[in-house]
């Protein structure tokens, strides 16, 4: 294998190797070969040890010399491979993304035969976009948020999106570049809209659901609202409200339309009540912060690519809004 590998990497000394490595290959056979002569002579012939003692001290003179000179070849032309080496081969340190995100109804992504949930939508079409230009290798899962966020916080060469830009946030990720700007509402049921709450002080009250550790439950926890109630994605959330099981939801309003067509349900039956403000920011990709930090330049330079070339308009079919920046 190391000999295949030299030998690829600087051309020119093949023949050159070729030929050292079948001469040490023939001195090695001759002294074998002729080393079991000798012994089966010595055994058979005892009388003529003397003389048999004497052809291989000079054989072994003989093999010697054309086994030293071989080596020496060889030692030469290794130890030049050694200097070229390493401007020629490739690097193995490149890292590997691992790249998560949450959906919040099941249209956002396909299942695969073997029972992979792989993403489908504008964001996970920018962020394959985004890594194929960096010219990084990358995995995408979907994965409950919580795991998402496990995963960023403790780990290197994370990404996760999309992810709500707080100040409380800040500082804990490198923010690689906007998705998309974002207004969260809580919506109710229009049928019940004469009881639901029309401030946040109000809401208390009532029972919000939501997904756990996204930016909406962090803010509630935060803010000590006292009945929240968790599902692993929102494709519930109607037959709950429905049910009675809770009274409001929190969701963007850019997407709250889309998600109710795909629910099969009339786009009127829902509400928006109560905007959040602290949380109505945008949804970003970010990096883990104890990712290297030429992997995070190259990322935040690839998106500005994207964002110059009119590929993140293309994508996202909205305008780069360019006020938050990507850092």
């Amino acid at each position: 294998m190391l000999f295949q590998k030299i030998t690829d990497v600087i051309p020119k000394h093949r023949s050159r190797l070729v030929l050292v490595v079948k001469k040490i290959e023939l001195s090695v056979v001759s002294l074998f070969i002729y080393g079991c002569n000798i012994d089966n002579m010595n055994q058979n012939y005892p009388e003529y040890q003397f003389l048999t003692s004497r052809f291989t001290v000079n054989a072994g003179k003989y093999y010697t010399r054309h086994l030293t000179q071989a080596f020496c070849q060889v030692f030469m032309v290794v130890a030049a491979c050694f200097v070229y080496l390493p401007a020629f081969a490739k690097p193995d340190d490149t890292p590997f993304l691992s790249i998560y995100t949450e959906v919040r109804y099941p249209a956002d992504y396909i299942q695969t035969a073997s029972g992979d949930e792989l993403p489908s939508n504008s964001a996970s079409e920018l962020m394959h976009a985004l890594v194929e230009k960096a010219g990084l290798p990358y995995s995408i899962k979907v994965v409950p948020w919580a795991r998402a966020i496990q995963a960023i916080d403790n780990e290197p060469n994370v990404i996760v999106y999309s992810m709500a830009r707080t100040p409380e946030r800040e500082p804990l990720y490198h923010w690689i570049g906007e998705i998309r700007p974002i207004n969260i509402y809580l919506f109710g049921l229009r049928e019940r809209k004469a009881e639901l709450p029309d401030t946040l002080q109000v809401a208390r009250d009532f029972r919000i659901g939501n997904l756990l550790n996204d930016v909406v439950d962090e803010y509630f926890r935060g803010e000590g609202f006292p009945d929240l109630v968790y599902f692993r994605d929102f494709s519930r959330s109607i037959s709950m409200l429905q049910r009675g099981r809770i009274d409001l939801i929190p969701f963007a309003e850019h997407g709250i339309e889309e998600f109710l067509i795909q629910q099969g349900v009339d786009t009127n039956i829902l509400v928006p009540m109560v905007q959040i403000d602290a949380v109505s920011t945008s949804l970003n990709i970010v990096l883990s912060k104890s990712t290297d930090p030429d992997v995070t330049a190259l990322l935040i330079d690839s998106y500005q690519e994207l964002v110059e070339s009119g590929r993140y308009e293309e994508i996202m079919g909205i305008e780069w809004r360019g006020d938050s920046g990507a850092r």
